[in-house]
């Protein structure tokens, strides 16, 4: 019974801010820590104003997650995932 075609992943090339094309270990560790390592970014005057305004919601919990885990399921509609509450 074949359930699906085999099909072949296809990556596209990774290129770096030079649009040369990164190949080796060395360039890849490089592109990376260029990538994740930037400097703090300083907030912009609106977002600075914005946040001395903002209200807190005491809707929302900032306490850490208990243990209780829900788990997401993909419908077949293609409807995006919902909670499952039955777990």
């Amino acid at each position: 019974m074949r359930l699906r075609a085999a099909t072949v992943a296809v990556a596209s090339p990774i290129m770096d801010a030079n649009g040369a094309l990164i190949s080796d270990k060395q360039r890849w560790q490089q592109h990376f820590d260029l990538l994740l390592n930037r400097p703090q970014a300083v907030p912009s005057v609106e977002l600075q104003q914005a946040a001395s305004v903002a209200v807190e919601d005491t809707d929302i919990s900032c306490e850490a997650p208990t243990g209780a885990v829900h788990k997401v399921r993909h419908t077949r509609g293609g409807g995006g995932p919902r909670r499952c509450d039955s777990l």
